[in-house]
């Protein structure tokens, strides 16, 4: 987005920044999609952000939509045991 239109990649780092907030805040509120990790989507962005709690939060990605989402499994298999 930086590239495109600097204002832009300003309010997706502050739209990704407010989803991360969210998932501190409730980790829980979120789908569990991919084994143990949720997906939170970004507001007004095609993207999502994909992480594990369990207690602790591991933010594992965030991948647009038009990404192949197996990406966020081979990042769990490198984290090692997740939290069920």
């Amino acid at each position: 987005y930086e590239a495109n239109d600097p204002s832009l990649a300003l309010k997706f780092m502050m739209a990704v920044r407010q989803t991360v907030d969210s998932i501190e805040k409730a980790p829980l509120r979120f789908p569990v999609v991919f084994e143990s990790s949720r997906k939170a989507r970004v507001a007004k962005f095609p993207f999502a952000v994909y992480y594990v709690t369990d207690g602790n939060t591991i933010i594992i990605a965030c991948l647009h939509d038009r990404r192949n989402p197996k990406i966020v499994l081979e990042r769990l298999r490198t984290l090692g045991p997740t939290p069920s």
